[in-house]
């Protein structure tokens, strides 16, 4: 597995309005779209950064801390290698037609994601 970087970060928090005053007026985190419950910034090299209200149904398996997706060179190895090395998947996989993604809990019990590129046919 390659790992290319930290491309995305989420959170799902009761605090949603105070992080986007945190992130967009005093970071000057740049907002690309915002609709009620959740609000997407994006970082000058084109990470990505969602903030969840925590009512939002869709990512109540995040937890308290931040989400951190890792960018992977070629996704299927990735999940295969993180397969067998037994991790417990908290997601089904997704795509956009772009990049594909998966959430998993990490050993100390937090959730990560590995993202990469769609180009590998069917989510498992």
């Amino acid at each position: 597995m390659n790992v290319e970087g930290i491309i995305w970060m989420g959170v799902r928090s009761a605090a949603h309005a105070d992080l986007d005053r945190l992130f967009g007026e005093v970071m000057g985190i740049t907002v690309t779209k915002s609709e009620p419950g959740v609000t997407w910034f994006t970082l000058p090299g084109g990470e990505e950064i969602q903030i969840h209200d925590d009512a939002d149904v869709d990512h109540t398996f995040f937890g308290k801390g931040p989400v951190v997706g890792f960018r992977v060179t070629d996704y299927r190895t990735a999940e295969r290698a993180l397969t067998a090395s037994g991790i417990e998947w908290a997601s089904e996989g997704d795509t956009n037609g772009a990049l594909r993604w998966r959430h998993f809990r990490g050993p100390d019990g937090n959730i990560y994601e590995i993202l990469g590129p769609d180009d590998a046919g069917e989510l498992s």
